[in-house]
């Protein structure tokens, strides 16, 4: 989704938020009333887009990366991911040792593939944050993992539920999670967005 599309679907769930809420007698408004109040939104978005082109590190991305480069810090030959982006998708592939960490994103998906990756003895965590966006986590094949996913307004699928709507969470642990020397406890969070861990 591009990121007028973004824009345009966060303006129509918001509206339509608004309109549920009226037809429900928790606020009163017209739609004049709220072209009048709110109108001042479109220059916002304007200049936002006017600074995110004059500077490009503001501009929308896509970032895709392994473990060898930034943002995951190698420590003993282990990943430890700690990064944070605040504009555009984050797709991180981890294909060795892990010891976990906290990604976040602040308005774009986020996608985390631990497949491929090992986990050492002890218990390690995970943290998978995005304000507005999908959150997507693979976790490793052959690790047990616990999974705490949340949304506010989304979907939200684990290995072994599925969920929709405000507010859900979904906790799940594989089957040998708690006998398992080496494991790795997984919470992901999206504020707007689905989050998908499996």
């Amino acid at each position: 989704m591009g990121r007028s599309g973004l824009f345009w679907g966060i303006v129509l769930v918001s509206l339509g938020i608004l309109f549920l809420l009226g037809n429900m007698g928790y606020l009163e408004f017209t739609l004049g009333r709220i072209l009048t109040l709110y109108w001042p939104l479109a220059l916002v978005y304007i200049g936002v887009r006017m600074v995110a082109k004059t500077y490009g590190r503001f501009a929308w991305s896509t970032i895709e990366q392994t473990v060898e480069t930034e943002p995951a810090r190698l420590i003993d030959g282990r990943a430890h991911l700690y990064a944070t982006h605040v504009l555009g998708d984050l797709h991180i592939v981890v294909d060795r040792e892990f010891k976990g960490g906290v990604v976040q994103v602040g308005l774009g998906d986020l996608e985390i593939d631990l497949r491929t990756a090992t986990v050492p003895d002890g218990t390690w965590r995970l943290e998978c944050i995005s304000r507005v966006g999908r959150v997507r986590v693979r976790p490793p094949e052959q690790v047990s993992y616990l999974t705490t996913a949340f949304c506010l307004a989304g979907d939200v699928v684990t290995a072994n539920e599925s969920k929709d709507g405000f507010v859900k969470t979904i906790v799940y642990a594989s089957p040998d999670y708690h006998d398992s020397a080496g494991r790795l406890e997984i919470v992901a969070r999206s504020g707007l967005g689905s989050v998908i861990v499996r």
